[in-house]
């Protein structure tokens, strides 16, 4: 049962309606930036590029800030809303554009096959949607494994690829800290440091404090903490965990899966 310090029962948690004006545009700018369409907008790019990306196509920018507001509307041209774990049907085709090559069946399907990481992270968002709608810490556990989960296997699957071109410079789990491999494995892959100074950082080494004292005092969590404190680590499951992802990718060069995007630009979950 979530309790409130010193306001006694009655309360619950809930998102926010609407998102500000200017998060509505960084959504936008972000989602149409760095996320995983097929649309001709190279990645990273700017205001001015993607502004006029939807004024080429005769669709007003401000109303898509504006209608970006409401978290149920998708961004149109730039959101790719197929979901992970997308299944081809009988009969679909795909055709590479340069080859002119036609794939059916199973090799269609592991061309549109998404990573697992994308997998586990639209689980953690499913299993924090729960926390959220019934106000229970319970849920909130298991996105915060779901969650780090994702972002462990994104780390892997760049390992993997860098030790396939790099036989002298291999990335081997030492038994380190997560955080220690993230920062010194991306280190080496980015060949730039990794900014700690970063509020994502911040973040993300609370929830790892916050998930280790769940899992480990499961029962003496739930009683000390507060329904502010769920509300507080849902939003840091967005800014710490969804915003690292991002980084992640940005880091890589990598386009971003548009759930992982939407996340970041999630309504705030508020005591109500």
């Amino acid at each position: 049962m979530c309790q409130k310090e010193n306001m006694g029962q009655g309360y619950t948690i809930a998102k926010e309606p609407t998102l500000p004006r200017d998060r509505a545009r960084d959504l936008v700018q972000m989602m149409a930036a760095l996320s995983n369409h097929t649309q001709p907008l190279n990645f990273g790019a700017t205001r001015d590029q993607v502004q006029l990306f939807f004024e080429q196509r005769g669709i007003d920018f401000a109303q898509v800030v504006e209608n970006a507001r409401d978290p149920k509307q998708p961004i149109p041209e730039v959101e790719n809303l197929v979901p992970a774990g997308w299944k081809m049907t009988p009969g679909i085709q795909i055709v590479d554009a340069q080859t002119g090559k036609t794939y059916t069946g199973s090799d269609a399907a592991r061309l549109v096959s998404l990573p697992g990481y994308h997998a586990q992270f639209d689980q953690a968002v499913e299993s924090l949607n729960a926390a959220i709608a019934q106000c229970s810490f319970q849920p909130l556990l298991q996105a915060l494994m779901s969650g780090f989960g994702s972002i462990e296997s994104f780390l892997n699957q760049c390992a993997e690829k860098w030790n396939t071109i790099h036989a002298s410079q291999q990335l081997i789990d030492q038994r380190e800290h997560f955080e220690d491999r993230l920062s010194n494995w991306m280190e080496v892959i980015s060949g730039v440091p990794y900014d700690k100074s970063q509020s994502d950082w911040a973040a993300l080494k609370k929830l790892l404090k916050v998930r280790h004292h769940m899992a480990a005092h499961p029962k003496e969590a739930v009683q000390t903490m507060t329904i502010a404190d769920l509300a507080e680590y849902c939003n840091l499951f967005y800014s710490g965990i969804a915003t690292t992802l991002i980084r992640l990718h940005c880091l890589t060069g990598t386009r971003v899966p548009a759930s992982i995007v939407r996340a970041k630009f999630s309504p705030k979950v508020v005591v109500v």
